[in-house]
């Protein structure tokens, strides 16, 4: 997290397209506008 409302995932490894990421609980807007929300499972 970069602050309370950023979330930074970087994609380190070379050739990588894509990244599977967890988000915390919450809803979240993408860079793109798409929007997710976050579960939490118990």
């Amino acid at each position: 997290m970069l602050g309370d409302n950023i979330l930074v995932a970087p994609v380190l490894e070379k050739g990588a397209t894509t990244k599977r990421i967890i988000f915390p609980e919450g809803k979240w807007i993408g860079d793109d506008g798409a929007k997710y929300t976050a579960l939490v499972f118990r």
